[in-house]
């Protein structure tokens, strides 16, 4: 796993304080910034390292049976209708994989991974705020894609803030596997 992190936040009870920190990403392009990035940084870095579907195809294949979700975990449990409402339906990532979303307040999503060829449902540990990139012929997974989270902050603010993070994810050996994590703070 690859974890990119721009900033460092300090503080204890009598002071606030802010250590900087400059990464050189390549041909003659440094990155100095304290607090949220600015939004020109975020692409630079966004263009110098992102991954994409072709790099990540996929020979899964659908057996185009239904299979029950296990239900396995309470959460799980508690979305049980939306679980088994999937399972009535086509994959749309990873050749036999179906994401399904779910609200989990403050703007955010949630989201399982259903694999419709064993029942088996993967627990995300990650929130979308700004949506989800992902299509049936590729294992990669995008949550809060660069260019949504570019879109929303750039007319108004043109930063980005510490809290928001892009995620790279696939499934790997039966497991939900971090690829990259794009963070402008580390806090």
């Amino acid at each position: 796993m690859l974890l990119l992190s721009f900033f460092i936040s300090c503080s204890n009870n009598s002071n606030n304080f802010i250590q900087k920190e400059t990464r050189n990403f390549g041909e003659n392009v440094e990155i100095e910034h304290m607090g949220d990035m600015h939004i020109e940084d975020f692409k630079i870095i966004v263009n110098s390292i992102c991954l994409n579907h072709n790099q990540f195809k996929t020979n899964n294949i659908w057996e185009e049976k239904i299979y029950t979700p296990i239900l396995d975990t309470e959460l799980k449990y508690q979305y049980r209708t939306i679980l088994n409402n999937a399972s009535t339906m086509e994959p749309d990532f990873d050749g036999k994989y179906k994401i399904v979303l779910y609200g989990s307040g403050t703007d955010s999503t949630g989201y399982f991974i259903f694999d419709l060829n064993t029942g088996i449902v993967y627990e995300s540990n990650s929130y979308s705020y700004f949506g989800m990139d992902y299509n049936v012929n590729s294992s990669l997974l995008i949550i809060n894609p660069p260019e949504d989270v570019i879109k929303y902050w750039e007319y108004e603010y043109n930063i980005i803030p510490g809290w928001v993070q892009v995620e790279y994810l696939t499934i790997m050996n039966g497991e939900l596997k971090v690829l990259l994590i794009i963070n402008p703070i580390n806090n």
